[in-house]
């Protein structure tokens, strides 16, 4: 795993100058409480209610959509986790010893963003089970990987791999269970 760090460092020196650049261009005390709240809203909390709301709603097709969802979910943690054993990226926290993020780590790695990963894989799924709360979700996602950035928990490189790996795990589930 040695090497393939090697042969990425000059994209994490980039990788580094946009997170500086972003993290301190954008770190204004209300837009770090805004994008605080959003961060911890992406712990899972409004992923289990708005499944909840698909259920209640929907009936059986939205009970299958909840599972649907979970499973896919699940899938997406244990992928990140490995990924970030991996890997083993340290987080921006670690590497630039004056930075204090904004919210206190969920876990010691950094590289992919388990925030954006599940983020977008649900946005993705929503477009297919609840289309009316894409309006709400996309953006939902967007703020989610920026505020990965801004609070200093993340590199943009893990929130775009995050991003990407949600989108290919959400469009696998899809096509391996369908809709209902």
């Amino acid at each position: 795993m040695r090497r393939a760090t090697a042969l990425l460092d000059p994209l994490h020196r980039v990788d580094h100058l946009l997170f500086v650049a972003v993290h301190r261009g954008l770190g204004s005390r209300p837009l770090v409480s805004f994008l605080s709240l959003v961060s911890r809203l992406g712990n899972g909390s409004i992923y289990v209610g708005v499944l909840f709301y698909l259920a209640a709603r929907e009936g059986n097709r939205g009970g299958y959509a909840a599972l649907h969802a979970a499973a896919t979910a699940l899938l997406g943690l244990v992928l990140y986790k490995l990924l970030k054993e991996r890997v083993g990226r340290p987080r921006p926290c670690e590497a630039i010893l004056e930075l204090v993020p904004a919210l206190p780590p969920l876990d010691r790695w950094s590289f992919p963003s388990g925030h954006t990963l599940h983020a977008v894989s649900f946005c993705v799924l929503l477009a297919t089970w609840a289309p009316e709360l894409l309006p709400l979700a996309l953006p939902f996602a967007v703020l989610t990987g920026l505020s990965r950035v801004v609070l200093g928990l993340h590199y943009p490189f893990d929130v775009a791999a995050g991003g990407m790996l949600g989108y290919a795990i959400a469009e696998g589930m899809l096509t391996l269970f369908g809709s209902a």
